[in-house]
Formats: structure tokens, C-alpha cells, sequence
């Protein structure tokens, strides 16, 4: 029972997390350009949280253009 909470859960959030910190760390110092994984999250958890909420003709949710 324990293998199996590692198995589905904890490996697949390790990984997701060493994907954060590695943009992150990237984005502070290899390409200044890339936006950070908070800049990102700022930016478009309007479109994440409300996706199919219409904004305008081009400004629409996520699921909208879908």
C-alpha cells in the first residue's frame, strides 16, 4: 500500500516540482527573458480559473478556444 502512494503520488509531484524549480532557476539566470513560473501564474490564472468566461472578442477563457 505505501509503494503505491509513491508510486502515483509523490514521484509524479516530485517531478512537477523539480520542473518548477528548474524554470524557475533557468528563468533567473540563463534567459532572463523567460518569465518566471510565478510571473506566468500571475499572468494567466484569470484564463485557469474562470475558462470559459468572455472577456472581450479576443480575450476569452481557455476553454472557450477550445
Amino acid at each position: 500500500m505505501n509503494k503505491l502512494k509513491i508510486d502515483w503520488l509523490i514521484l509524479p509531484l516530485m517531478g512537477f516540482g523539480a520542473a518548477v524549480v528548474l524554470w524557475h532557476l533557468v528563468s533567473k539566470t540563463v534567459s532572463k527573458e523567460l518569465p518566471s513560473p510565478i510571473r506566468t501564474w500571475t499572468e494567466s490564472k484569470e484564463y485557469v480559473l474562470k475558462p470559459f468566461e468572455k472577456r472581450g472578442e479576443m480575450d476569452q477563457g481557455i476553454l472557450r478556444f477550445t
